[in-house]
């Protein structure tokens, strides 16, 4: 076997790899992209529920455990932002010396 052909067999090769990478990226990002679709809607779905629940309008107890958890945590963030509001809002004293640490 020559050279050359040791070449062109070479050079077929990496043309079908980077062929074949390219073919499964652009898959693999078309797989990520409908997942993202998915759980985008899934979301949207899920808030529809709470907001059903809330409504009195849905039907299904199944439903209701988790609903209530998203709610307790929907709760768990509202206070976690009020602190975070406050602590934002605190000012340092004007007076912050070292006296302080003086007996």
């Amino acid at each position: 076997m020559g050279l050359m052909q040791n070449l062109r067999r070479g050079a077929g090769r990496a043309a079908f790899e980077a062929d074949r990478l390219l073919r499964a990226n652009r898959v693999r990002n078309e797989i990520a992209e409908l997942n993202a679709r998915i759980a985008e809607d899934e979301r949207q779905l899920g808030a529809r529920l709470v907001d059903l629940y809330l409504a009195g309008m849905l039907d299904q107890p199944e439903f209701e455990p988790p609903i209530r958890r998203i709610l307790e945590l929907r709760t768990l963030v509202q206070e976690k932002q009020l602190d975070l509001n406050a602590i934002l809002e605190e000012q340092a004293p004007s007076d912050l010396t070292l006296r302080k640490r003086l007996p």
